[in-house]
């Protein structure tokens, strides 16, 4: 995959609950003082109150970009350390962005070690600005591009990462991401529309620029439909709810082989330039012995195979990304992702 995952924080629920649910059905880390509000959503209804959160990228990547829209109900009144920041696969830090009280990016290597600054007066409180950060782990030869609302506001071609930073080996991967923020001197920071990317494949492997993150939830049964709702005889509205329900609502099957295709919401009007589609499925087993299963995306005669997903007895999310329409082995289209549908399938 190019894109690692995206979230428009619609699914989650809302105030500290939501956090709860992003950091117990295994989303993200999180440093226990965010909230989901729908006081500043940038799309969607809901967006991230944020302390600090972090997300693990499941495999060292060697290029890596991080993209969000923030908004600051005030401007830092001290510098704040924690922006951006990325990790190697031990937590160590590698490198971080900070905001100066003069609303300059500052990078910092590890140990809080200041490389150097943006030119100031990069913000302004009360509105939205896209964010995108580009950094390339190479030892002593590190590289860092961030763009605000798609215009380059830093780069460094070449600074130290690693032992050069005097705390641990040098590095040339990085295992997770965050956006952190060290509130002091600020009301509340809001972010929203946040997605990853690596280099791994053709597409989407580069500054993907302003993306609106849309969410759409189960409309629809079809005629493929093994599983069996746990009430009534529809399918998809026991797994339409916006927030995870646990065992209140669920469709199930004791059965491999076992199938189920939903359709789902249509796009928001008007979107164009669509990079991927992301399907999560929150899913867990109830006996012991193996449970393995599957979330595929089916456009016109053709599907593409999601990850195996194991079930455990808690549930857990699973995150699957589609980058092209299997139909047509290009980028989705409005019209193709309408058109399509999702399969669940027990592989064992």
């Amino acid at each position: 995959m190019a894109i690692i995952w995206m979230d428009g924080f619609e699914h989650y629920g809302t105030g500290t609950t939501g956090r709860t649910n992003m950091v117990n059905f295994g989303v993200y880390a999180d440093g226990g003082v965010s909230s989901l509000s729908s006081t500043q959503a940038r799309s969607g209804t809901l967006s991230c109150r944020a302390g600090d959160f972090q997300r693990s990228f499941a495999a060292n990547k060697t290029t890596v970009g991080v993209g969000c829209a923030i908004w600051l109900d005030s401007l830092p009144t001290v510098d704040i350390l924690d922006y951006f920041i990325f990790r190697d696969s031990d937590g160590n830090i590698l490198c971080r962005f900070g905001l100066s009280n003069s609303q300059e990016f500052v990078l910092y290597r590890a140990n809080n070690v200041e490389i150097s600054r943006s030119a100031p007066g990069q913000l302004t409180a009360g509105g939205w600005y896209h964010h995108e950060c580009k950094f390339v782990p190479n030892g002593a030869t590190s590289a860092i591009e961030l763009r605000i609302n798609e215009v380059t506001v830093y780069s460094n071609n070449s600074f130290p990462i690693g032992s050069n930073s005097g705390s641990f080996p040098g590095s040339t991967a990085t295992s997770t991401a965050s956006v952190a923020f060290d509130l002091a001197g600020i009301t509340y920071t809001y972010l929203d529309d946040l997605y990853a990317w690596d280099t791994s494949t053709s597409y989407n492997n580069t500054f993907l620029g302003d993306k609106r993150i849309a969410t759409m939830f189960p409309d629809g049964d079809t005629a493929e439909a093994d599983w069996t709702p746990n009430s009534g005889i529809t399918g998809y509205t026991q797994i339409d709810e916006t927030a995870i329900d646990g065992d209140t609502t669920y469709v199930s099957t004791a059965t491999v082989g076992d199938i189920s295709e939903f359709n789902f919401q249509a796009m928001p009007t008007g979107a164009v330039a669509i990079s991927a589609v992301q399907i999560y499925t929150a899913a867990r087993k109830t006996d012991v012995g193996t449970c393995d299963i599957a979330t595929d995306i089916v456009s016109g005669a053709t599907s593409t195979a999601g990850a195996t997903q194991v079930c455990t007895t808690s549930y857990v999310y699973a995150q699957n990304i589609f980058q092209t329409d299997p139909n047509t082995g290009a980028l989705w289209t409005k019209a193709g992702v309408d058109a399509a549908k999702i399969r669940i399938e027990r592989e064992a």
